[in-house]
């Protein structure tokens, strides 16, 4: 029995030889992840048998690798050169277009090629993403080749560069994207108004723009509001401020401990900007509510036509007793025009074709559904600290 154990433990620790070639003729794509598109959170080690002696860590919870790629009509096969600790507990998700196909590596500490599918039907430019699930995971090459081939048929480092016929594209090529966002670093004291700022509140001083249910409270740094239910409501008069084609809201935000904001089944709005009274046909307003359906979301609908953008993220592993850090961006002069959301510095961004051709907000609510909605009272009642409205999107804060 004790040989039989030993043998097994080998087994797992000797990486599957490879058993086909890739023909020179085949090669559509070959790329170092570090390389493929926009990443977030990859970290470098050196490795021996890596590429170039080095690989990538999937390290933080949202670190990935988001690219694309142009491919004519055909069958093809996307590889993906990775290295587990533990083996078949190292999960991570690879998307292709919408679909995320969650794997695990068949052995541990080796590098094993996995192979997916990928077919197309006319030419197309497709998504493809590598996601971190467990921390940990290393991850090499990836390639994309014609023909359709199985997991550790290929090592991805052998695939030959010396034709390849692929196009890789540019994130900003594609009509829409979502993908991981993620602030360089998340305020720890509070806001300093700079050029761009339209508005600063710490609550410190006497409170303006306060309606219905509320009181002065403790805050996360100093003084907060409470906006309790069910209108308590902040509204920030900003029609002169030229908040428009890009910006930022930020603020900390407690909601009641026991209403279980982020966790119930109710529906609670957080954050509305209404467009100017003269705004364009286009104009748009945004929202940012949350719903057991939808969880977190962030949206910009067309005022007067049918058209709108939305991102959502989860929250259900966020604190019902912490303060949270929440921002939402947009940048509408952008080509391609862009929506963020993030959650304690964790979120996602959205691009997509321009449809917006100009924005001017006139009022900024928070704590409630908004005024000229016609909803009923959706009441975030809770508290909130330090929020800075800016005149530049958070492009420029975000991490790599």
């Amino acid at each position: 029995m004790r040989s039989l154990l030993l043998l097994v433990a080998v087994a797992v620790m000797v990486p599957p030889c490879p058993a086909a070639s890739v023909s020179e003729d085949d090669v559509v794509l070959v790329e170092e992840i570090e390389n493929f598109g926009r990443t977030v959170g990859l970290e470098p080690v050196g490795m021996e048998d890596a590429s170039g002696k080095i690989a990538m860590i999937l390290g933080g919870p949202q670190s990935s690798a988001q690219g694309a790629v142009k491919l004519p009509p055909g069958k093809y096969t996307l590889l993906v050169s990775v290295w587990a600790p533990a083996g078949d507990q190292d999960g991570f998700f690879v998307d292709i277009r919408d679909l995320r196909d969650r794997r695990v590596p068949p052995g541990q500490r080796a590098w094993h090629t996995l192979a997916y599918d990928l077919q197309t039907t006319a030419e197309e430019i497709v998504p493809i993403s590598v996601v971190v699930q467990e921390v940990g995971l290393r991850v090499d090459q990836i390639a994309v080749v014609k023909g359709t081939l199985k997991t550790n048929a290929v090592r991805a480092i052998d695939v030959p560069t010396a034709k390849m016929q692929g196009v890789q594209m540019s994130l900003d090529e594609l009509p829409r994207l979502v993908s991981t966002a993620v602030l360089a670093a998340v305020p720890d004291a509070p806001f300093t108004a700079d050029a761009d700022t339209v508005a600063h509140l710490d609550f410190e001083a006497d409170i303006q723009g306060a309606t219905g249910t509320f009181e002065v409270s403790e805050g996360r740094f100093d003084r907060g509001l409470y906006l309790g239910a069910p209108d308590g409501r902040l509204v920030l008069e900003l029609s002169d401020a030229g908040l428009g084609t890009a910006g930022t809201v930020e603020l900390w935000v407690r909601p009641r401990p026991a209403q279980r904001l982020w966790w119930d089944q109710g529906w609670h709005y957080f954050l509305h900007l209404e467009p100017a009274a003269e705004a364009p046909a286009d104009a748009v307003s945004i929202g940012l509510s949350r719903h057991p359906g939808t969880q977190l979301q962030l949206s910009a609908r067309g005022v007067h036509s049918p058209l709108g953008e939305a991102i959502s993220i989860a929250t259900g592993s966020a604190s019902i007793e912490d303060w949270h850090h929440l921002l939402v961006s947009w940048d509408f002069g952008a080509k391609p025009q862009y929506l963020w959301l993030l959650l304690d510095g964790v979120g996602k961004q959205v691009h997509f074709t321009p449809w917006i051709s100009a924005a001017s907000f006139s009022r900024i609510e928070i704590g409630n559904s908004p005024l000229s909605g016609g909803l009923p009272y959706l009441q975030l009642d809770g508290t909130v600290d330090e929020v800075l409205v800016s005149r530049g999107s958070v492009k420029s804060r975000l991490g790599r």
